[in-house]
């Protein structure tokens, strides 16, 4: 499986009576982590080319930088939400348990919506490992100071607490969970590795990116991971869902929150 954002674009056309809907763009990628990086460069993208952002523009006089509109501030909220750390990590833990993620902004004459959610391709044929074992906070902290030196506190605030093998039922070998996504590397993540009964241990791993799934579809598991690759593999829970939140309507966040 891999994700896919989205970003619409929805409001009134005047004079007609009618509302007009637009995709303004779409991306595919292996990550949650690149999933929602590039639906924070598309917020900041909308916000500046609706506002560009006084505190940072070359040609506004200092007076013309007061804030005095009332009512919806769409580029704000755009821009709080495509910087705020602790919301992307929550946002990223949401989306890889299965969970579809709307963040949706008025503005005065139009609504824009940003989606993110897992896409599960058609023609799955093996059930997905239902192993699973505590991840030791201690542990994993020290894992992800070694790779990237520092951690901050909103970051760990959202760390898996327990992990679920993402390979297929009956794999050789280990089991194994992508835990934490490197911002340094991202051809590389954070995987812990286990035995039934055992602490987790972790490893930085490549990612596989095969990409000879449906529609082209690359896989998410790390390189020379047990077969088959993840576009191959049945996940009924993550389904059930992802069917419940699109038939319910949910959102994740509304007004960037």
């Amino acid at each position: 499986m891999n994700y896919r954002s989205e970003v619409h674009a929805e409001g009134p056309v005047y004079g007609t009576g009618h509302t007009a809907h637009h995709i303004l763009g779409t991306h595919h990628t292996i990550s949650p982590v690149l999933a929602l990086r590039w639906l924070s460069g598309q917020a900041l993208h909308i916000a500046n080319r609706l506002d560009p952002d006084p505190a940072h523009s070359p040609w506004l006089p200092p007076a013309a930088r007061q804030a005095t509109a009332t009512g919806p501030d769409c580029p704000t909220e755009l821009r709080t939400w495509a910087e705020d750390r602790h919301r992307q990590r929550v946002a990223r833990e949401r989306i890889k348990a299965g969970h579809p993620l709307f963040v949706v902004v008025p503005d005065a004459d139009c609504t824009y919506t940003l989606l993110a959610c897992r896409h599960l391709p058609p023609g799955q044929t093996m059930h997905q490992c239902e192993a699973t074992t505590p991840v030791p906070p201690l542990g994993l902290l020290f894992a992800i100071l070694a790779g990237q030196g520092r951690a901050l506190g909103n970051d760990l605030a959202h760390a898996p607490t327990r992990a679920h093998c993402e390979l297929g039922h009956g794999h050789d070998g280990e089991h194994a969970d992508h835990v934490w996504d490197w911002d340094h590397q991202p051809t590389h993540a954070l995987w812990a590795r286990w035995n039934n009964g055992d602490t987790p241990r972790y490893e930085s791993l490549p990612w596989c990116e095969t990409a000879d799934g449906p529609q082209n579809d690359a896989c998410t598991l790390y390189r020379d991971h047990p077969h088959p690759h993840a576009w191959a593999l049945h996940d009924p829970g993550t389904e059930a869902l992802l069917r419940k939140d699109h038939t319910a309507g949910g959102t994740g966040e509304c007004q960037g929150e």
